[in-house]
């Protein structure tokens, strides 16, 4: 017994040397001993894990693995690999691996197996010990893990997006990996198997399993006499239906209102009838926005016609039959809900399933809006009137969805929502700014033209209400400057796919104002008319509401831009109807804000308090030079500061509004001329930047 101790021991010492000792062997003899001691710890019976780290199992597999490594790096067969291939060491190593003996090897034999795959020059898969032993190690993998014996996902899915790679450069290899059915099942690819079960796993596990199953899904299908590749389709296109079931099902199980944080306490089933999942502790939102991701890239698969198969199925079991009737529903809660996760999901969908979404919500219609349209497509017309909802969460929400929505530069959402009213309408001046004219004086019009909107922009409100030492620099206007030009830039990179703007066309249809249908659209109209109500409305839905305007004057749409840009009304019907601008609509609320700060004692005072609110600065800080708001200033039309007489809701107010006193209505009105403010920077911006970019205004 003692003498068996030792002579084990010794056996251990002398591996240890000959791991570690400085060898004058050949590759092939240091290669060969390190196998040797590989098999001697498999011969002796020894399955517990103390011994195999004594023994330096890994260290002997490690060192062999880099042996082959160097050795392709010179050539692609030599010594050390013939031997490994005349030995069938890889099908042991399978077997190994399948055995999980002592518990921790399959793990290392998985990171043993992708080094080889990926580093060696010689293709491996052809031979029969590689193959058969890879798809015997896979299967076993697939098997539900057991405590003793867990999974080594990250380990196991590095493999079969390794294996993946290497059968799309070799499609004739597929078929030895095609699973051998049991009666009455169908078969398929063991690696299409093995990776629906990290599908969903948390992490970048889940997204390279993700990655794989798409280059998976365009493998070509292989040809063979007992036609193996009508269970693969079928596997395939069973995988889909199950994939745009468990969107619905996420869908269905989002929290009522966004901000809630719900989480997946437990795993869904995992029987027939669903995906497997993973016991991570997703929250639904995030596992939502998985499912939709992973939909826009099966989209895109264009093999066998499985984008297709996708989309159809998107556009049938979800947005028709889930997102739909949800959009409709009459409950403020549950469509606050509903339009808030679809413009988180505009921020994920990419084309093609971008463009099935935008006609589904808005419809194919071409030429100017029609009176039939609103019976024609209930979800767009229900979505434009709730822009003007009398609940200021749905008109927010609504408004944030179609900021969204022009913000993605998509063509047909454009031209469905303005171009397609705005191409038969008549320029009553036309303005342009391109050097190329012919026309000198013509061009010298335009520039002075729009110098004069630029002007009527930054002195609508800017020089009015600010302090009386704030300069221009000291205004930010020099930072919405270099925002414009930044985005008109990128927005004229988005929009140069597109095909031929619609405003060139000649369309039959002609618009017609007293058809009782604004010649601008209902989307224009609405948004044009909540813009109108800005003095009473809050902060957030004022934020939105000019951010839309500013993205729209962002296009580089010529006939779109003249209208929100021009001080002076460009567009027109037939001569008898003219269009109010913007800025018309500007002019007409700085009149209104002019009426009611008579009800403040020191409205310049006021308004600076809570302009510093909103840039969330002290109240005691102060652009540089800037006069006290509590020192008298000389009273004028828009800023009194003597006390005086107003007609309030009938009856008559002595007492002025002081500085910190307002009501939250007050407070709404405050905030909406500090926006404007801004806003009017902003559009001026926008123009210059158009000038200086030589876009067409």
């Amino acid at each position: 017994m003692v003498s068996r101790l030792f002579s084990t021991a010794g056996s251990y010492l002398n591996s240890f040397g000959e791991v570690l000792a400085p060898t004058v062997q050949t590759p092939l003899e240091d290669f060969k001993q390190h196998w040797r001691s590989i098999r001697k710890f498999y011969i002796d019976h020894n399955d517990d894990i103390e011994t195999f780290q004594a023994s330096q199992l890994p260290e002997h597999l490690v060192t062999m693995v880099n042996l082959l490594i160097q050795e392709s790096s010179s050539s692609d067969t030599g010594p050390c690999l013939e031997f490994f291939l005349q030995n069938k060491i890889f099908e042991a190593l399978g077997s190994l691996g399948e055995r999980d003996s002592p518990p921790g090897v399959r793990k290392l034999v998985l990171v043993s197996i992708t080094l080889l795959l990926s580093n060696l020059s010689l293709l491996l898969l052809p031979h029969m010990s590689v193959h058969r032993s890879l798809r015997n190690l896979l299967i076993a993998c697939s098997q539900p893990p057991t405590p003793t014996h867990p999974t080594p996902n990250s380990e196991l899915v590095n493999l079969l997006e390794v294996l993946t790679s290497k059968l799309k450069e070799n499609p004739s290899l597929l078929g030895f990996f095609i699973q051998d059915p049991p009666p009455d099942e169908l078969g398929g690819l063991v690696i299409f198997q093995a990776l629906l079960k990290h599908l969903w796993d948390a992490g970048a596990v889940g997204e390279r399993a993700r990655r794989a199953i798409v280059t998976c899904l365009e493998f070509p299908l292989p040809i063979s006499a007992d036609n193996t590749a009508l269970p693969i389709m079928i596997n395939h296109t069973r995988f889909i239906n199950l994939l745009i079931s468990g969107l619905v099902e996420m869908f269905r199980r989002l929290p009522i209102s966004p901000f809630i944080s719900a989480s997946i306490t437990s795993s869904p089933s995992q029987s027939q009838n669903t995906l497997p999942t993973t016991p991570y502790d997703y929250t639904i939102v995030d596992h939502f926005k998985t499912y939709l991701s992973f939909c826009c890239t099966l989209s895109r698969v264009t093999a066998h016609g499985m984008g297709e198969i996708v989309s159809r199925a998107i556009e049938h079991n979800f947005l028709m039959c889930t997102l739909g009737p949800s959009l409709l529903q009459p409950t403020e809660p549950g469509f606050v809900s509903t339009i808030t996760y679809l413009r988180e999901s505009f921020l994920l969908i990419t084309p093609p399933l971008l463009e099935i979404f935008v006609t589904f919500l808005l419809g194919d219609f071409k030429g100017p809006e029609s009176k039939d349209e609103e019976s024609e497509h209930i979800i767009r017309a229900t979505l434009i009137k709730r822009i003007n909802s009398d609940s200021e969460a749905v008109s927010l929400s609504v408004l944030r969805f179609f900021s969204t929505l022009l913000g993605s530069h998509n063509q047909h959402a454009m031209e469905n929502l303005i171009l397609r009213n705005l191409s038969n309408l008549k320029y009553l001046e036309h303005i342009e700014t391109d050097s190329s004219s012919e026309d000198l004086d013509h061009q010298q019009q335009n520039l002075e033209h729009i110098q004069n909107s630029i002007a009527r922009f930054l002195t609508l409100f800017g020089s009015r209400y600010q302090p009386q030492k704030a300069g221009i620099s000291q205004s930010g206007y020099d930072a919405y400057l270099v925002d414009a030009q930044h985005q008109i830039r990128l927005y004229q990179t988005a929009c140069s796919h597109w095909s031929v703007a619609r405003e060139s066309e000649q369309n039959t249809r002609s618009a017609d104002a007293s058809s009782g249908i604004s010649p601008i659209g209902a989307f224009l109209s609405s948004v044009f008319a909540k813009f109108e109500k800005i003095l009473d409305q809050d902060l957030q839905t004022n934020l939105v509401l000019t951010g839309i305007f500013a993205k729209l004057c962002y296009y580089p749409i010529p006939l779109l831009s003249a209208f929100l840009l021009s001080h002076t009304p460009v567009l027109g019907v037939e001569d008898v109807y003219t269009i109010p601008s913007l800025y018309q609509v500007m002019e007409t609320l700085a009149k209104k804000i002019d009426e009611r700060s008579s009800r403040f004692s020191d409205f310049v005072g006021s308004l600076e308090i809570v302009r510093n609110q909103i840039s969330n600065a002290p109240t005691s800080s102060r652009s540089r030079g800037s006069t006290p708001t509590t020192s008298p200033h000389t009273p004028n039309a828009s800023s009194p500061s003597s006390p005086h007489k107003s007609i309030i809701n009938g009856h008559s107010v002595q007492t002025l509004i002081p500085p910190g006193g307002e009501s939250p209505e007050d407070k709404r009105f405050l905030q909406a001329v500090v926006i404007l403010e801004e806003f009017c920077k902003e559009l001026g911006a926008i123009l210059q930047a158009k000038i200086v970019l030589e876009l067409v205004i």
